[in-house]
């Protein structure tokens, strides 16, 4: 009875430390995925910060 025991356990064992493996894997995938969503934010919040102060800049006062 104990070598059927040890031998379930033992399956149990490997198969959550395979499920594991493969879930810091995605959990990797994902942060790698929001750093460059994040990144992607950030260089079109300073394009767009960069363009408004060019274009007032360059643009004359409106007189009316």
């Amino acid at each position: 009875m104990l070598p059927l025991q040890l031998a379930v356990v033992g399956g149990t064992l490997a198969w959550l430390k395979s499920d594991i493996r493969d879930l810091r894997t995605e959990i990797r995938a994902l942060e790698a995925n929001v750093d460059a969503l994040t990144q992607v934010r950030l260089a079109s919040g300073l394009i767009r910060i960069s363009l408004t102060a060019v274009s007032e800049r360059d643009d004359p006062p409106s007189s009316f």
